[in-house]
């Protein structure tokens, strides 16, 4: 299992999970800052990170970081493109992975801003820069997933107007994107979706989660090419940050999210239950008494586990905790599609000061 923290005026953080010894080793990679939310993915080559810099040397350029399993280390965060050939983007980038390669997406900044694919395989960057979509004036990051069928699938804003909308695309028959469906045709808030496979058990094959213009947390899955469910809200809270989202064993999903509403900045999570039309558990509140940082960041579960949680503490106001820490919690027991215990968070590394998280297992 493998984590990435980012952090604008210190290292990137890597991190190794052992989960014999509960344990996890980290390192700082040098070659940038980033004050925007990192990425990571791991597959059977190994881990990827993505990170968009922040530093003068590669502020709004899109980095990335190999881990080895041989090895075990991150290598320097290095250019995706030639050094002469950088590629600026907007926002976050996203990775997603398969057994043999890892798929990514980005919002890229230029004359006419573009959603584009790239495919790492083999050790090398065997697809870049592919078009998914040019979209005018568009500022969210996007998702992605990769179905069982291999085919990766991005979901992304586009702004219609005073309105954002949300789409979904998937490479059925490289280099072609189609399924182009409206999820949300009464607009969006600049809130990033999240978007994730399904494994099975439901009839559906992808679960979208976005986040509404008056910040109530929404949900809708794909049931056919173009056949989407009604988007419906998830609890009662709102959220101005990215929402979590993991897939699980028959069908079932997991969000995590910073909640906005009644107990503001705390950490909450809630569970798909695949059953007749779809329904989410009530949400929980994950460390009680403490607030986090941004988005939280969610993987399906290592060994004995069933979910893993990762999050960046923030000690402000009524919070605890050492601000700018990243934490790990594991469910380790589920009852009914629902998880039923959690262990007590331990701390990654000693560093703090970090504004985000991202946190990946084995496909």
């Amino acid at each position: 299992m493998l984590l990435l923290g980012g952090a604008s005026a210190t290292p990137v953080l890597g991190g190794h999970y052992h989960p014999g010894d509960a344990n996890w080793t980290t390192m700082s990679i040098e070659g940038t800052r980033t004050e925007s939310r990192v990425a990571v993915a791991l597959n059977l080559e190994g881990g990827l990170g993505l990170v968009r810099g922040s530093s003068e040397s590669s502020a709004n350029r899109i980095r990335y970081t190999r881990w080895s399993y041989s090895r075990e280390i991150w290598s320097e965060l290095s250019w995706i493109g030639s050094e002469s050939d950088d590629v600026n983007i907007i926002g976050s980038p996203a990775l997603a992975s398969e057994a043999q390669s890892i798929s990514a997406s980005y919002l890229v900044d230029d004359a006419v801003n573009s959603y584009q694919y790239a495919a790492f395989s083999g050790g090398t960057w065997i697809t870049r820069g592919e078009l998914v979509e040019n979209v005018t004036s568009a500022t969210s990051s996007p998702g992605i997933t990769v179905l069982p069928t291999g085919n990766p699938a991005v979901v992304f804003a586009v702004p219609e107007d005073s309105v954002q909308s949300i789409k979904v695309k998937e490479r059925a028959v490289p280099p072609a994107w189609v399924n182009d469906a409206v999820l949300s045709p009464s607009g969006s808030s600049t809130v990033p979706a999240s978007v994730v496979a399904l494994r099975g058990g439901s009839g559906a094959d992808l679960l979208v989660v976005f986040v509404s213009p008056s910040r109530q947390i929404l949900w809708t899955r794909r049931t056919g090419p173009t056949a989407w469910s009604t988007p419906r809200q998830i609890g009662t809270h709102t959220t101005s940050d990215q929402v979590a989202l993991a897939a699980l064993d028959g069908g079932s999903a997991v969000v995590a999210y910073r909640s906005n509403s009644g107990r503001t900045g705390r950490l909450f999570t809630s569970f798909f239950i695949p059953s007749d039309a779809g329904s989410w558990s009530d949400a929980t509140e994950r460390i009680s008494g403490s607030r986090i940082v941004g988005s939280p960041a969610l993987t399906h579960g290592v060994g004995a586990a069933s979910v893993e949680l990762a999050y960046v503490l923030d000690a402000t106001a009524d919070g605890t905790g050492t601000s700018g820490a990243i934490r790990h919690i594991r469910c380790t027991a589920m009852t009914s599609g629902v998880c039923s215990a959690w262990s007590s968070p331990v701390s990654v590394g000693t560093g703090t000061g970090f504004t985000s998280v991202a946190i990946a297992s084995m496909p």
